[in-house]
């Protein structure tokens, strides 16, 4: 965990909001946050550029500082802009023999084995399909809800 001194500005935002002050406590602060609050200068000097977090969480960083969970809102972000580079690449460089095409993003989460549970888990998060027949063809893309009651539907063979 880390402490930061809070800038005048973000003050009384809070204190505008009814942030219940309350002196000699860690207090969280995270439902009066939004986006719009966070100004990010000078963040060249401090960003590894070779990362391939560079480009997709830089242009997001106020909406995942101010979010309840911003590791998982993170991953989501990077997640869904590795999915759409994914299937792009790969679209273009097979799409003249492709009949039928499925792809499946999702978080692969390895954990101890709690007791009647396997310590393996795949956390399904969207899916792409695309098929062709001849010269037409249909796409769509199914966000993890949809996709989630699809599968539960499924016979698990």
């Amino acid at each position: 965990m880390r402490s930061y001194l809070l800038s005048a500005t973000l003050r009384e935002s809070l204190a505008a909001l009814g942030f219940p002050w309350k002196t000699g406590r860690s207090i969280p602060i995270d439902r009066y946050l939004a986006s719009d609050l966070f100004t990010f200068v000078e963040i060249d000097r401090a960003v590894d550029h070779d990362s391939p977090f560079c480009a997709t969480l830089l242009p997001h960083l106020g909406r995942i500082v101010s979010h309840r969970t911003p590791n998982l809102q993170a991953a989501e972000i990077h997640l869904g802009q590795e999915f759409l580079r994914a299937i792009s690449a790969f679209m273009a460089h097979h799409r003249s023999g492709c009949g039928k095409v499925f792809c499946l993003a999702g978080l692969d989460i390895d954990m101890a084995v709690f007791q009647g549970h396997e310590g393996h888990y795949f956390v399904p998060w969207r899916a792409y399909l695309e098929w062709c027949s001849g010269n037409a063809g249909e796409e769509f893309a199914l966000e993890q809800d949809e996709l989630y009651m699809r599968l539960m539907q499924q016979d698990r063979q």
